[in-house]
């Protein structure tokens, strides 16, 4: 075979194996698929702080302010504007029973809902990586978090509280009487996620 054939055929099986991995990784995302050779989408770690947490949020009781005002929904993204930190925001992925997320975004859970059947709270989950947040300890109490929705809506939260804990602790916080959103970082190179707790402005 001559210098220009091997060439080609190199050519011809490296374009061929990147449109195979680039046809995995769709299909993973669209079908909602684990599959061990692409990279989509990523098992995550806190499995269990994000099933107490949900479980533990489902009984929040009702008030006066989480009525039936549909607008904190269709998240779309969130902003910290202290860090300059911009995440995009998806639903939820489960995987045969486990929490799944795309490693370039954060998912959102619906927690609980309100007598008209509207979401009262949400939780957020991600990873610490510079596609989503890189540094998760530079949020601090009092920070403003803008949360964007589909419909052109935004609503600001605040950092009421802030936990370091092992991804096997679970996270506890108060509940506030308004809307709330967990936000929920792991950093399972390290074994740690950083909770927190945000809570409607104005409310």
């Amino acid at each position: 075979m001559s210098r220009a054939a091997r060439h080609k055929a190199l050519f011809f099986a490296v374009t061929f194996l990147l449109t195979g991995y680039v046809f995995l990784n769709t299909y993973e995302v669209l079908f909602n698929k684990d599959i061990p050779i692409a990279s989509s989408i990523k098992k995550v770690a806190a499995q269990g702080v994000i099933n107490e947490a949900a479980q533990d949020f489902s009984a929040k009781a009702d008030s006066d302010e989480a009525d039936s005002d549909p607008a904190l929904t269709g998240l779309d993204h969130f902003e910290i504007p202290a860090i300059k930190a911009k995440v995009k925001i998806e639903e939820s992925r489960k995987v045969n029973g486990q929490w799944y997320e795309r490693p370039s975004a954060a998912h959102y859970i619906g927690l609980n809902k309100n007598q008209f059947g509207v979401t009262v709270d949400y939780l957020l989950y991600t990873s610490k990586s510079w596609r989503t947040i890189p540094s998760p300890d530079q949020i601090e109490t009092g920070m403003e978090v803008k949360v964007y929705y589909g419909h052109g809506a935004v609503s600001s939260f605040s950092v009421a509280e802030k936990k370091l804990l092992p991804i096997d602790h679970s996270l506890l916080v108060s509940k506030s009487e308004g809307r709330q959103m967990l936000l929920v970082i792991e950093d399972p190179a390290n074994s740690v996620y950083y909770g927190y707790s945000l809570v409607l402005e104005g409310k």
